[in-house]
């Protein structure tokens, strides 16, 4: 009985290694080649990845079509109601003026609330626009208002004007302006 026994056990030790290594070996060759195609799958992935980054890069560098409208849009808007402050033309400047933006026609002057403050600014006159310099364009986070920045060029000096616009009901409004001119 005894002799059974081992016997038993040692064709279930012949078993269990003859399973184990056949296992073992079948286990390795089929995770070489899921590792060989895992690899190569990876080196794929990074490829295609870093094309992608390369894209959005170049499309983070170029200003989007809306972009460029909106840009286009504020510096007409500019030029319009530095000519019509020169011809004094109030139903213009009062048609493209935000709310809380009126015009002083007695005085030529803009007038609107700034930081809590009225501000009263007399109108832009005598610029020369082809003295006129395009220098910048900001806008808020939430793209609700913006600001062109231009010189305007006299002599070896020249004064800087920032026209302020903010959106109302799906169009842009004059919102005012700053200058040192």
């Amino acid at each position: 009985m005894r002799s059974n026994r081992i016997k038993m056990l040692c064709i279930c030790a012949v078993l269990m290694f003859l399973i184990g290594c056949e296992n073992t070996t079948s286990t390795e060759a089929i995770t070489g080649e899921e590792e060989k195609q895992g690899i190569t799958e990876m080196e794929q992935l990074l490829q295609e990845n870093a094309e992608l980054k390369e894209k959005v890069m170049k499309l983070e560098k170029e200003p989007s079509e809306a972009y460029m409208m909106t840009l286009r849009e504020m510096m007409n808007l500019s030029f319009k109601i530095i000519v019509a402050m020169d011809n004094e033309d109030y139903e213009y400047l009062s048609s493209v003026s935000a709310s809380g933006v009126s015009v002083d026609r007695e005085k030529n002057q803009i007038v609107y609330m700034y930081d809590n403050q009225e501000i009263r600014l007399n109108f832009l006159e005598d610029m020369d626009l082809s003295n006129m310099e395009y220098w910048g364009f900001w806008q808020t986070e939430d793209e609700e208002r913006y600001e062109m920045m231009f010189a305007h060029f006299v002599g070896d000096t020249h004064g800087t004007i920032y026209m302020q616009f903010m959106q109302e009901q799906g169009e842009w409004r004059f919102a005012g302006f700053m200058t040192n001119a």
